[in-house]
């Protein structure tokens, strides 16, 4: 529940097997979360899970811009429909806002998503200048693929509560302009590397994203131009995703994995890169949900205002939630979403036997509909990750 790590000598451990610890020893345990002192791990998990799930006290909402998009990425789910939030819609978002803070929310964090978001900018700066204007608290940030991203925008951007921007990188130069490529059909590595500088100079956080599938799981030489920028670590955070196989999807052979084992076991084969790189490997956060979007405060909104599952669900009926009237008010799909908010992972007996439950927390409710494996990779691996991170912590990465 912690994701503390604690170094025994042998005699300590042998102790420690045999349920011998001092008072002061099971004191000092119990403060780094290792050991509780019930037997009610499950119910106090329960218990957190669904104090997060049934929260009131933060508002989570993913905008959609915009469905259309500059790139074309082969391993895109969208289908880059040339849909636009309008500024009427904008409007009756933050008349929703003021409702929903009227129930008794006290932040708001907003998540703003595309296809390519920048390309409809002027709701965003409506909706954000609301925002800093009311002084609502929370957070804001962005997915981009950064291919607008200028001085003056980076200045328009530094008057909102955006303080940081998720970016993809898929590998080298080579690799990664045959992935993510413009619509006119231009690579975009050099441009990606160029933002990633201008927006840390600037103070602004960047996320990368490395969608890893089989093709491009040697990921030396891109960490290497990544350490080469030299930016600081609380600038730069880099995480790694599954490349999905979605419907719309390129189907490419050889490119997806076909299960959570091999992309486990290629995932862990990354981690030990970052480790080789004196860099702070990917690991997953500690959370109370597997999925936020599995909260009863957390809702996709498209550009029409109506209500969807996630930001990789397909817009279909069976994913909709519900939709924002033109009051502010939300009339809901309740079929759907309690189908969503009522499902428990505590139900599945797998998961409840699960010893990775307190970090995973259920995984993924779109991959169980889908059918797939719903796990986080460290599944497959724990033991391993676990002496990974013995070793980071040894070498003070």
């Amino acid at each position: 529940m912690t994701l503390a790590l604690i170094e025994f000598d042998k005699e300590t451990y042998k102790r420690f097997l045999s349920d011998n610890l001092t008072e002061e020893e099971c004191f000092e345990l119990e403060k780094a979360g290792v050991l509780l002192k019930d037997d009610n791990e499950m119910e106090i998990l329960k218990y957190n899970h669904n104090k997060k799930k049934f929260s009131r006290d933060t508002l989570n909402v993913t905008i959609k811009l915009t469905n259309d998009c500059n790139f074309r990425c082969v391993y895109c789910y969208q289908e880059h429909e040339k849909k636009y939030l309008s500024a009427e819609n904008a409007k009756t978002i933050i008349e929703f806002f003021k409702k929903q803070l009227n129930l008794g929310y006290n932040f708001i964090d907003v998540h703003w998503f595309g296809g390519e978001p920048l390309l409809n900018e002027n709701p965003l700066f409506e909706i954000e200048e609301f925002l800093v204007r009311e002084k609502i608290k929370g957070t804001s940030d962005i997915t981009t693929n950064g291919y607008t991203i200028d001085e003056d925008l980076i200045l328009k951007l530094k008057s909102t509560r955006i303080s940081s921007l998720q970016l993809t990188l898929d590998g080298d130069k080579e690799f990664h302009d045959s992935t993510r490529i413009l619509a006119s059909g231009k690579g975009s590595f050099d441009d990606t590397i160029n933002k990633i500088k201008l927006l840390t100079s600037n103070e602004l956080e960047v996320y990368v994203r490395i969608n890893l599938n089989k093709k491009n799981q040697k990921l030396d030489s891109l960490l290497d131009r990544l350490n080469r920028l030299n930016i600081k670590n609380d600038l730069l955070h880099i995480y790694v995703n599954e490349t999905t196989n979605f419907e719309l999807s390129q189907k490419i052979d050889n490119f997806y994995f076909s299960d959570l084992k091999e992309y486990a076991d290629s995932y862990l084969d990354v981690q030990k890169t970052f480790l080789n790189k004196r860099m702070k490997f990917p690991r997953p956060a500690l959370v109370d949900t597997g999925c936020a979007f599995n909260c009863d405060n957390s809702f996709l909104i498209e550009t029409d205002l109506k209500l969807y599952f996630c930001t990789s669900s397909e817009n279909n009926d069976s994913f909709e939630q519900g939709e924002i009237l033109r009051s502010g008010d939300i009339k809901l799909n309740y079929e759907n979403y309690c189908k969503r908010v009522n499902y428990s992972h505590f139900d599945d007996e797998k998961c409840v036997k699960c010893k990775l439950l307190p970090i995973c927390m259920g995984g993924c409710s779109l991959k169980r509909i889908m059918k797939k494996e719903p796990c986080i990779p460290e599944k497959y691996n724990i033991e391993e990750y676990i002496k990974l991170l013995y070793k980071e912590e040894l070498g003070n990465v």
